[in-house]
């Protein structure tokens, strides 16, 4: 009975040493007072049970009651024990379930790199200190494209293996963010400018090299903009907004990477306030059509329209097509004005119908549009909705900017021909494929540039050009627009050579659809009279 008091002391004290440490931690992850007094109390008990086994010893005896003591205070020493050790799992539990929503609320969670927030916080620690840093924003040029498609997993793997690489290209000490979309910042402290460019570079030529996503090869670039503090600002949003502007200009000038000066601010903040109010306008229905005629030389009549984008701000003051359009297709924003064109065209073909013009419309499509996925289904849609869709439009596809930048073009246009559309290849002859073009692609229609055209009555090569583009695309059974026809005399000359249509400032500028209708019933009234009788003996008894 002597050697079990005895054991069950020390074990006690034993217990109480180990709790006595667990009380310990939680003090320094808690602060709290209340575990300062326990950690205090569970020291006297050590000392109480030391008293105990002490007197044990020198008596050497243990009556009934002593062993009964020595069993409350082991039982005792294991509920401390328990006490603390549970106390001290929970409290670890529940400080990394803390860090871990800490942690997710500064992380991107696709990437596992810092969001804006942590980017924002980190950039102002560097300011506050008054540390000197370049501030890189990056852009993922084809993310768009890759993410419609191929499909949103391809384009998270993407954004994904493209922090990777970047990441790897930095110092210690350097700063990498995903700040949204597929846009990431880099921060690099007393850095030097030369070494940002440096650093911009060898991201862009590593994501050239191909990745391997999902059984497919992709390759990527980005556009990088640089703000340097405290060079271009005093605070985090200058700094970015600096950083910004300098990645818009490196963007309209075909550079991969600019670093911010005061001469691109004030054409670049235009553009990008435009970018940015482009939404806004889709949204707002800033956005208006024109329609301009296109006129048929040998019955000299009304044939079918082109849409034309007209953009009028908040304020009232017209954004040229040739502003905003670029800027569109810089921002990777053209395809959202398209989806809303196509949306407006099919509106405005029922009020056409309506009118008694069965006149198609040509709408142009962009190259960004052509690799987009979207485009298919909602031509698709569109078509379903409304039975005249595909008989009244014709999709016009631009040779210099949308061809060139496909893969597999004719795959494309099959399909779209396979749905039933015709297909006009726009700017025709200012490109460097244009006989392979006429070769290749299912086209049914060329409309030949403006260029080309113009002042034509005074400029035999530009004749020359036109008579033999003519002659060639009536040869492959292809029918010929010329564009930009502003003389009489040209219009005289292009019938000579055999034109099937022309437009242009001779007869008519763009025009809201309800003048374009009127203009064309007041123009070609015996044409749609005859109609009018056609249609009336048809329904006669």
């Amino acid at each position: 009975m002597f050697i079990l008091a005895v054991t069950l002391i020390i074990i006690g004290i034993v217990f109480l040493v180990s709790g006595l440490a667990q009380a310990k931690k939680i003090c320094a992850q808690t602060q709290h007072t209340g575990w300062r007094w326990l950690s205090l109390l569970i020291a006297c008990f050590i000392l109480g049970y030391s008293l105990v086994l002490g007197s044990l010893l020198i008596d050497k005896t243990v009556d009934p009651i002593l062993f009964g003591l020595s069993m409350i205070l082991f039982s005792g020493s294991i509920f401390v024990f328990m006490v603390t050790k549970f106390s001290l799992s929970t409290i670890q539990q529940l400080h990394m379930l803390a860090q871990e929503e800490k942690h997710n609320a500064l992380h991107d969670p696709l990437t596992a790199l810092p969001n804006r927030k942590h980017c924002i916080e980190t950039v102002n620690f560097l300011v506050e200190d008054n540390i000197p840093f370049q501030l890189m924003l990056i852009d993922v040029v084809n993310f768009k494209q890759v993410n419609d498609g191929m499909g949103h997993f391809c384009g998270d793997q993407l954004l994904i293996q493209i922090g990777h690489r970047a990441r790897s290209h930095l110092r210690k000490g350097d700063f990498i963010a995903r700040i949204g979309g597929d846009e990431f910042v880099v921060v690099m402290p007393n850095q030097s400018m030369d070494h940002a460019f440096d650093i911009a570079h060898k991201i862009n030529q590593s994501l050239k090299r191909p990745f391997s996503i999902d059984g497919f090869e992709l390759t990527s670039s980005v556009i990088v903009g640089i703000g340097s503090y405290p060079k271009d600002g005093a605070c985090v949003e200058q700094i970015i907004n600096a950083a910004d502007v300098a990645m818009y200009w490196a963007k309209t000038h075909g550079n991969e990477v600019a670093s911010f000066s005061a001469h691109m601010s004030q054409d670049a903040r235009r553009k990008l306030q435009i970018s940015r109010q482009i939404d806004q306008a889709i949204e707002n229905n800033e956005f208006q059509l024109f329609y301009q005629p296109i006129i048929c030389l040998e019955h000299n009549i009304v044939c079918s329209y082109e849409a034309l984008m007209r953009w009028l701000d908040e304020d009232g003051k017209p954004i040229t097509p040739s502003d905003f359009i670029a800027i569109a297709e810089q921002s990777n924003k053209i395809t959202s004005i398209t989806e809303w064109m196509l949306d407006k065209v099919a509106s405005d073909i029922e009020q056409l119908i309506t009118a008694g013009i069965h006149c198609p419309v040509h709408v142009n499509l962009s190259a960004k549009d052509l690799m987009s996925k979207n485009l298919e289904n909602q031509l698709s849609r569109l078509a379903f909705l409304n039975k005249n869709f595909v008989k009244m439009v014709v999709l016009e596809i631009t040779e210099t900017t949308a061809i060139n930048r496909l893969r597999s073009p004719a795959t494309l246009l099959e399909r779209l021909k396979q749905m039933g559309f015709r297909i006009s290849l726009d700017d025709f002859g200012t490109g460097f494929s244009s006989l392979s073009l006429l070769r290749d692609l299912p086209v049914d229609q060329i409309k030949i540039d403006q260029s080309f055209v113009y002042q034509m009555q005074k400029n035999e090569r530009n004749r020359s050009i036109v008579a033999n583009s003519i002659s060639l695309a009536h040869g492959l059974g292809y029918t010929v627009v010329s564009e930009g026809v502003e003389h009489e005399e040209v219009v005289n000359i292009l019938r000579e050579y055999g034109c099937d249509y022309v437009q242009g400032y001779y007869f008519s500028p763009a025009l809201p659809l309800e003048r374009a209708i009127n203009w064309t019933l007041s123009r070609d009234t015996v044409h749609y009279e005859t109609l009018a009788q056609k249609r009336v003996k048809k329904t006669a008894p």
